[in-house]
């Protein structure tokens, strides 16, 4: 900040400024309603009082009585008592000290959000140090306007230049391999821009890894040949390096140049703050690019890696089913520092400290969070952790093999991207549900079709026939033909009753699984096929399934259904091979449930009709990584009948596909719409016996 003459509209000083104005060699103060609400320690130190005693006090009190009514009007921001000079020379009044002139420079701030008036103390300075105490005063003012990490580095070069005049001036910082290269260097030594600093050279290094400024004798360094180096770090930022002839004149600018390097670090860390939360910022579009939440944990763990400079961290996602965090996303890091421990842990209700913090929505930081009480794992090798919760979504975790790691700096930022990624999981769970909802209406939509096709086409032609008969009847010679008529009549009329109620059946297909329970297969196979035969059914295994027991029970019907419909034949006859309707659901045709019996068997449990013709059908369970073929169980439904082509395996689950001309081509449509709404999926293959083999895996 410039204290310049007429200055009255300064906005509220950044913590940076504060962190500068207690560090400052000028005196600074901020006043309002005429008393003291800040006092550097430079001001205590002109006066002679220490700085809780001035605070509250009348500036007025340490001000020679004869110079009040000069700064009086200043002092209360009143730009019409002369106020717009905004510099006033007078005389101090300490205690116990001899009276002390010196320059008063007035400017106008908003303090912790009300109007005040920003004092800067100028006290006389000997010949030799006033040129130094102007140049810093002004790179001070120029620290807080830099808005990159270039400017703040080329003020402290240029000041440093200025004050030293040195050999060499510059500012190194880290990289990627761990050395200290030159960010900005006096262009009186660009030829030098290529010197690296690694920890080969000792003594330099030291002073950058212990913080502390110091002088390097040439004799101990071999960056430049008879140079020395006055060393001075900047924090995790880098060096400020000044070289010069060994004459003394770097060991007597340590304070100065030391003094330039802390301003120039508060600026640094102002700078990459506020660079790190643009950069939060520009993220947000990718966050809300994100469809799932999968992706939105993806683009969150970028971020902090990239960003925040968190390399070890973690998305959890909270797991109703499970009443668990369990892990969404982490970074490579993160996965490498786990090592043989094997996957990321989920976190339970009660045995971790990450859901103590979800539970409570708190942000909770560890020092060493492998001594603190609750913690899941005491072995573990992190120190530091960062847990922040993503509202009821779940937590964002960050941590360090070092303690102490995360300052507020590293909380604030980090609640600023958990934030943006809560709103963006929120996000993906409402288009997630709209995409859900959307694909359910198509469904809907294209049942509609089908059955609007059905009852124009397929109903059309038996009631036209039925129609046409029934005219014929009307108008038949004999009571003989007038019946023939009407049989073909009550013929087309079960047609059509048998179409509806397929239609019906479908209708029903657009909702998912009701209530589910554990259901024997078997058991409900065999009551399925009571009076369907003629054929055999056999059930191996008594396969258990968690489902919905009246829709099971529709699957099953069709597919014995089909199976009775079309292996009710000799399996080598011409008219069995000619007799494959892979769609067909009727079930009314079935005899009566007292021609069949029950018998046991060494193959399963078999349930045969009275003649012992028609096809053999087999039901039993799947075991993932057994003989079946299959990566995970489930149950399959096979016959002995002439099976399904290869060729024609993919579309016989379609909506009024069959080889019938009498089938209505619904039946397995509904077998894939009742295995969809238990999120199964089926395969179908070819039986043991060369007919066909339906795998439903659960």
């Amino acid at each position: 900040m410039t204290e310049a003459a007429g200055d009255f509209c300064r906005p509220e000083p950044t913590p940076e400024y504060r962190t500068l104005a207690e560090d400052d060699a000028v005196g600074r103060c901020v006043v309002r309603d005429g008393a003291f609400v800040y006092v550097n320690p430079c001001v205590a130190d002109l006066v002679n009082v220490g700085r809780d005693e001035l605070r509250g006090r009348d500036p007025l009190d340490v001000i020679a009585p004869a110079d009040h009514d000069e700064v009086r009007g200043p002092l209360r921001g009143r730009a019409g008592d002369g106020a717009e000079r905004a510099v006033r020379r007078v005389t101090l009044l300490g205690r116990d000290r001899d009276p002390l002139d010196v320059t008063l420079r007035f400017a106008r701030i908003d303090y912790d959000g009300e109007p005040a008036t920003l004092v800067v103390f100028v006290p006389p300075a000997k010949p030799v140090r006033s040129h130094t105490v102007s140049v810093l005063e002004r790179a001070t003012a120029d620290l807080v306007r830099a808005a990159s990490t270039a400017e703040v580095c080329a003020v402290a070069v240029e000041t440093a230049a200025e004050t030293l005049d040195p050999e060499l001036v510059g500012v190194y910082t880290p990289d990627d391999a761990g050395s200290l290269t030159p960010e900005m260097i006096d262009e009186t030594a660009a030829d030098l821009s290529t010197t690296t600093i690694t920890p080969a050279t000792e003594a330099v290094w030291a002073a950058f890894r212990a913080g502390e400024s110091r002088v390097v004798p040439a004799a101990e360094h071999d960056l430049w040949a008879a140079l020395d180096l006055l060393v001075v770090p900047l924090g995790d930022h880098g060096l400020l390096v000044a070289a010069a002839e060994p004459d003394g004149t770097l060991e007597g600018s340590v304070e100065v140049v030391g003094l330039l390097a802390t301003n120039a670090q508060a600026a640094l860390d102002r700078v990459q703050r506020e660079e790190r939360l643009e950069r939060l910022h520009e993220t947000t579009r990718s966050l809300m690019n994100a469809e799932t939440e999968t992706e939105v944990a993806d683009v969150a763990i970028t971020t902090a890696r990239d960003v925040l400079s968190h390399d070890i961290c973690g998305v959890h996602l909270y797991d109703p089913d499970r009443d668990a965090l369990v892990p969404a996303a982490a970074s490579d890091r993160t996965r490498e520092f786990l090592g043989d421990r094997g996957d990321l842990p989920a976190f339970e209700r009660g045995e971790s400290l990450t859901f103590e913090a979800f539970e409570t929505g708190e942000t909770r930081v560890y020092d060493r969070v492998n001594e603190a009480r609750g913690v899941m794992d005491p072995t573990t090798r992190v120190r530091s952790e960062l847990i922040v919760p993503l509202g009821d979504r779940g937590v964002f975790l960050a941590g360090s093999s070092l303690p102490a790691q995360f300052d507020e700096t590293d909380v604030s930022l980090a609640k600023v991207l958990c934030a943006n990624v809560e709103a963006a999981l929120e996000r993906a769970e409402r288009e997630e549900t709209l995409r859900r909802q959307e694909a359910e209406l198509r469904e809907r939509n294209s049942r509609l079709d089908e059955f609007a096709s059905v009852v124009s086409h397929d109903l059309r032609n038996p009631l036209n026939v039925a129609q046409g008969r029934l005219e014929l009847a009307r108008d038949a010679p004999s009571r003989d033909a007038a019946a023939e008529h009407l049989d073909a009549v009550t013929e087309s009329h079960d047609r059509m009753e048998e179409l509806v109620a397929d239609l019906l059946t479908l209708a029903r297909q657009g909702r998912g699984a009701g209530d589910t329970e554990a259901v024997d297969v078997g058991a409900l196979a065999r009551t399925c096929w009571a009076g369907l035969g003629p054929g055999e059914l056999v059930v191996d295994d008594e396969p258990t399934v968690e489902a919905d027991r009246s829709r099971l029970r529709e699957l099953l019907e069709n597919l014995l259904q089909n199976s009775v419909e079309h292996g009710s034949t000799s399996p080598h006859s011409p008219a069995r091979e000619d007799s494959v309707e892979h769609g067909s659901t009727s079930n009314r045709t079935a005899v009566q449930s007292g021609d069949t019996v029950e018998h046991g068997s060494s193959e399963g449990q078999r349930t045969v009709d009275a003649d012992g013709t028609g096809p053999t059908v087999r039901i039993g369970a799947l075991r993932a990584g057994g003989s079946d073929d299959v990566d995970r169980r489930g149950f399959f439904v096979e016959d002995d009948g002439p099976g399904i082509p290869e060729d024609e395996r993919e579309t016989v689950f379609e909506h009024g596909y069959s080889t019938d001309a009498d089938g209505t081509g619904f039946g397995l449509a509904i077998v894939s719409a009742v295995a969809d709404a238990h999120g199964w999926d089926v395969r179908l293959t070819e039986g043991r016996e060369g007919g066909a083999r339906f795998e439903f895996l659960l």
